[in-house]
């Protein structure tokens, strides 16, 4: 189990280091958990060109629950992970841990056209949840933690943007004191010219954050955007441990808007997508597209309309 927590976690740091990068207008919801009565480690996962979702929980005892949640479309995704566990068994390797994995997301290709010069995107983010940890003295390992995860990248590949923030909370295995460390990154590059900005501990890890880079309107960009939840746990003997990750509210895509080398906004701007999603607006979930299937009916039902019609009017003649 200590193995399969440790896929966890270096699933979550690849994620931080490298955002993955789906292919244009799709979308990716996976779960996963493993706990000491499960002996495996089952996945749950589900993509596609609309809104994806997938949700996992391991079977239930008195002594442990875990469960993970993921949901991604286009401009939203959520996620959510929560761990109970109580250890009877003196378990000072961590043998008998619990985990949850979520993780949720996107990508799309937006076209922005405009008559005035552009210099700048602007990209609004609305992230809300909490991030929940608590041990007790004898836990052998404990986090809780979240990621929010975008980059952007023009047809050429010779700009490009990346978005980092990560935040864990953790409990000393000693006193038992509960950690929490927020960061958030920030990178832009144009050509072979590298921008960055990083800070520590930033006071709310939850709130609104304007990603602002350099953008080249005249071709089309990628822009994808990824939201990790993970919890896990191992309590020593008659010890009990509780995580959540909930990011219910989760990442919303506020908006994109233009600037000019001023950074002053772009009269006229605007931006369309291969999803067709309105991404220079707050979220708001496309319109459903009927199946195969509803189109035949429909299709038919047209079709009888029209006998029906003719007939009518070669009655009345």
């Amino acid at each position: 189990m200590v193995r399969n927590f440790r896929f966890g976690l270096s699933a979550l740091a690849l994620l931080a280091a490298a955002p993955v990068l789906a292919a244009p207008a799709s979308t990716s919801a996976r779960a996963q958990a493993s706990g000491p009565q499960s002996g495996f480690v089952p996945t749950v996962s589900q993509s596609g060109p609309g809104s994806s979702t997938a949700a996992l929980a391991l079977p239930a005892n008195s002594t442990e629950a875990a469960s993970a949640f993921a949901l991604a479309d286009f401009g939203l995704l959520k996620a959510s992970t929560s761990v109970s566990f109580t250890n009877y068994v003196h378990d000072p390797m961590g043998l008998n841990s619990v985990f949850a994995l979520a993780n949720a997301s996107f990508s799309d290709t937006l076209t922005g056209v405009s008559v005035d010069p552009v210099g700048f995107a602007r990209i609004t983010l609305q992230i809300d949840g909490s991030v929940f940890g608590d041990g007790g003295l004898t836990r052998v390992f404990g986090d809780s933690r979240f990621g929010v995860f975008f980059t952007a990248s023009s047809n050429d590949n010779n700009h490009s943007a990346r978005f980092d923030l990560l935040s864990l909370i953790s409990a000393d295995p000693l006193t038992g004191a509960v950690v929490q460390t927020n960061s958030l990154y920030t990178e832009s590059t144009i050509g072979g010219l590298l921008q960055s900005n990083s800070s520590t501990n930033p006071a709310n890890a939850f709130g609104t954050y304007e990603w602002v880079f350099a953008f080249d309107i005249s071709q089309p960009w990628t822009v994808s955007g990824s939201l990790s939840c993970l919890t896990a746990s191992s309590a020593n003997g008659n010890d009990s441990s509780n995580l959540d990750c909930n990011l219910g509210n989760s990442v919303t895509w506020q908006g994109i808007e233009f600037l000019d080398a001023n950074s002053d906004p772009v009269t006229g701007a605007t931006v369309s997508s291969l999803s067709g999603q309105n991404y220079s607006q707050p979220y708001s979930p496309l319109p459903a597209v009927p199946e195969p299937a509803s189109w035949a009916m429909l299709i038919a039902g047209f079709g009888l309309v029209g006998a029906t019609a003719r007939r009518r009017r070669m009655a009345t003649a």
